[in-house]
């Protein structure tokens, strides 16, 4: 239905087809792998599942013919803004939390995501990019390349048209939208170009493709009812094992 792949396993035909390696496939592998256990239970606020969004970020950056290291950062640009890693909750990036991406992907793929957790996506920085963009490093116009798939991803299937959220209202301005398309032709992604345009276009004519039932404006994490359950019988099991400890020791 939708022109990108929603799916790890879309994502791996794609891949191959346009003639990424089977090392680069499985590298991709690997970051989805990852991605998982982090993103287990989390729905963006349209009630999209957030992994199939990460999936389509990467997918469009894999349709782009970006390199695998972009692609992968793709698939894990939300690991500091929304991943449970299972440590430090609540906290973003963290020398820790580097340390950890990096012993699994690497530093070139880290880097990028941190790259990219640190860009707000402002009216100001996407302005900023397309005027600067001739002085910007590769990482940093990698980095704006996975912004730029990323809003695709919002819009492509009317994620953006749901709720009247912060991210919406930039998306409103006008002088946004042609900041955005500008960037698209300065990285001669004219395919991106025209299916922004008509995502644009769409939103801006207030008519949507598919009724709201949503009720939130922002991520949630919704866990079946035998999570609740399970931590139980976990905190029981420990209580229980500091006991038996206790009691031994008061024997000894």
């Amino acid at each position: 239905m939708f022109p990108y792949a929603q799916t790890n396993l879309q994502l791996y035909r794609q891949m191959h087809i346009a003639g990424y390696s089977r090392e680069n496939i499985a590298r991709m592998a690997i970051s989805y792998n990852l991605a998982v256990p982090m993103f287990s239970g989390l729905y963006r606020g349209s009630g999209k599942p957030f992994i199939s969004h990460l999936v389509g970020t990467a997918s469009i950056l894999a349709a782009e013919g970006a390199r695998v290291e972009v692609i992968q950062a793709g698939m894990l640009h939300a690991v500091y803004m929304n991943g449970d890693m299972g440590f430090q909750p609540g906290a973003r990036q963290s020398k820790r939390k580097r340390q950890h991406m990096q012993n699994y992907i690497g530093e070139d793929v880290e880097n990028l995501i941190s790259m990219y957790d640190a860009m707000r996506w402002t009216s100001g920085t996407i302005q900023s990019c397309r005027l600067e963009y001739a002085t910007l490093s590769v990482n940093q116009q990698e980095v704006v390349k996975m912004r730029l798939a990323n809003v695709y991803e919002d819009f492509m299937d009317d994620g953006m048209c749901l709720k009247n959220s912060t991210k919406t209202q930039l998306f409103q301005r006008l002088e946004v939208q042609g900041d955005i398309l500008a960037l698209c032709e300065q990285y001669r992604w004219s395919a991106l170009a025209l299916q922004l345009t008509q995502a644009f276009d769409t939103f801006n004519s207030g008519i949507h493709s598919i009724p709201n039932f949503m009720e939130n404006d922002h991520s949630a994490l919704i866990l079946p009812p035998s999570t609740s359950r399970n931590i139980l019988s976990v905190c029981q099991g420990w209580v229980a094992r500091r006991l038996r400890r206790l009691g031994l020791g008061l024997v000894g």
